[in-house]
This record gives C-alpha cells, structure tokens and sequence, in this order.
C-alpha cells in the first residue's frame, strides 16, 4: 500500500490528453484502487481456502463466479439498453469473453496447485511488465518517487514470496527413503 501510494502521489497518472489536474477524479481513482487491491488480494486468498477446505473443484468455482457476475451485471445494467445485432460488436465479445474464461481456468489451477502467494507474485510481475512497457511503448516516462514505489511493491512481493517457500520447505517433515524389499532384513541380520 505505500508502494502504491509513493507510486501516486509522486508523479503524474493521468492518460496521455488528460494533464488537467482534477482532485475530485483522482481521489475517485485513489478509491477504486483501494478497492481493486482489497478485494484482488481476498479473492485468491479465498479461493485457495476453498481448495484446502471445502475442496471446491474449480469448475464449480468457475460456475458460482460466472453466474455471481452475471447477476451483478445485469442488475447493475439494468436500464442500459442492450446493442442491436452487430456481426462485429458481439465477435470482439465473444473473443473477450472466451479469453476470460480461459484465463480464469489457468488462473485456478494455478492458485489451486501452488497457492495464493505464488499467484499473486504471478500477477504482480505481469502487472510491472505491463508498467514498462507502457513505458517504453508509449514514452510514459516514471519519477524517482514512482520507480521507488514500484520496486517497494514488487520487492516485497517478491521477498515474501520467496522467504515463504523458503519456510515452507522447512517445515516440511523429511521425506523417507522407500525400503526395497529383502534390504531391510539383510540390514537386522548383519
């Protein structure tokens, strides 16, 4: 959170075209993305809980979310008219929603298989390759601040989840070599 916010407030965020400073749009970005980070960092955490504990398959995971969206979004879209039949419009749709479904399948295999903090680290790095290249691609030049910022976001991303692998493969009892049979009676005689 401090990354984030040191990434914010030390240089410019607004689109290429939007230089006008206004407080009140970029505290409502500052809000979004408070929630944005509560709710990402709960949603896969959650979800490998519901692996370990109620052991959901992920494809009823996929189900419960992708009905749970379709609900919130009709409802939150309600009184918006619906596009007429346009070939192009519902191709670029279907595309993007087939992408969706995709990811999230890799998605819950991944959080699944190797957890929450794996995938957030997973998540996180694609996030900073997005940053740069945006960087380089559209000349979107950082601050010091900013270039601080990302690195005290992913640097301890990156240390926590390496220093918990760490632990965890510690933790771990020892594994037991697996007795070939006949050896373990010519090792009591001898």
């Amino acid at each position: 959170t401090k990354g984030t916010t040191l990434f914010l407030l030390t240089g410019p965020v607004n689109a290429r075209g939007k230089e006008d400073k206004d407080s009140t749009m970029t505290i409502i970005g500052m809000g979004i993305m408070v929630l944005y980070l509560l709710f990402d960092g709960f949603t896969s955490t959650w979800q490998e809980r519901l692996f370990k504990d109620v052991q959901v398959s992920t494809w009823n995971q996929m189900l419960y979310v992708g009905l749970l969206s379709t609900i919130v979004t009709g409802l939150g879209s309600a009184s918006t008219p619906v596009p007429g039949f346009d070939p192009k419009l519902y191709s670029y749709l279907f595309a993007l929603s087939a992408s969706a479904a995709v990811a999230q399948i890799f998605i819950l295999q991944t959080i699944k298989e190797f957890g929450a903090l794996l995938f957030a680290a997973v998540m996180t790095t694609r996030q900073f390759l997005s940053i740069l290249l945006s960087c380089i691609i559209f000349m979107h030049p950082l601050t010091m601040g900013q270039w601080a910022g990302t690195s005290m976001v992913f640097g301890a991303l990156y240390y926590k989840t390496f220093a918990g692998g760490k632990k965890k493969a510690k933790s771990s009892p020892p594994k037991e070599e697996p007795v070939e049979a006949g050896k373990e009676m010519t090792e009591q005689v001898s």
